[in-house]
């Protein structure tokens, strides 16, 4: 009986050890996968997180300005400028951008890091649709290959 009871002592104490030994394990696999905090990259962000979106009036201008997250890009040509209740496009003047190749979109021109496009207040008075709103357009991605919908946000724009 004594016997008995010392095997199933250590068979017990074996399978604890097991047990916490691939527990240990289990985390340690768990610390590399991509989207693990311990890896320094962290699951796909919000896109207000990703692409911080502003805009200001000064000097009779309408600034946009985008402050863009390390790890991500914006699309040039994903960028627009459109009348509220029409399709009514405002052609925006963007600065050069870097050549990329793109697993969605082949080719492309994107930004990286912080983006500011003006655009004169009178050109947006001449061109206005008949809602009198306008709103910015745009889509980027995560280099690790998560696209963001299109996003669309409404521009207050009132006379000075």
């Amino acid at each position: 009986m004594k016997s008995l009871m010392n095997q199933f002592v250590r068979s017990t104490a074996l399978l604890w050890v097991l047990v916490a030994a691939s527990s240990v394990m289990a985390s340690s696999l768990f610390e590399k996968l991509p989207w693990s905090k311990t890896t320094g990259l962290s699951r796909v962000l919000p896109v207000d997180q990703a692409f911080q979106f502003s805009s200001y009036r000064a000097n009779g201008q309408l600034t946009l300005s985008w402050l863009i997250t390390p790890g991500h890009y914006l699309y040039a040509d994903r960028i627009s400028l459109v009348g509220l209740g029409s399709e009514v496009s405002l052609n925006i003047e963007k600065p050069l951008g870097e050549r990329h190749v793109d697993e969605y979109f082949g080719d492309v021109e994107i930004y990286r890091d912080n983006l500011e496009l003006s655009v004169a207040l009178s050109a947006l008075s001449a061109a206005a649709p008949a809602s009198g709103g306008w709103e910015v357009r745009y889509q980027g991605c995560a280099d690790r290959g998560y696209c963001y919908p299109p996003q669309k946000r409404p521009l207050e724009i009132t006379d000075d």
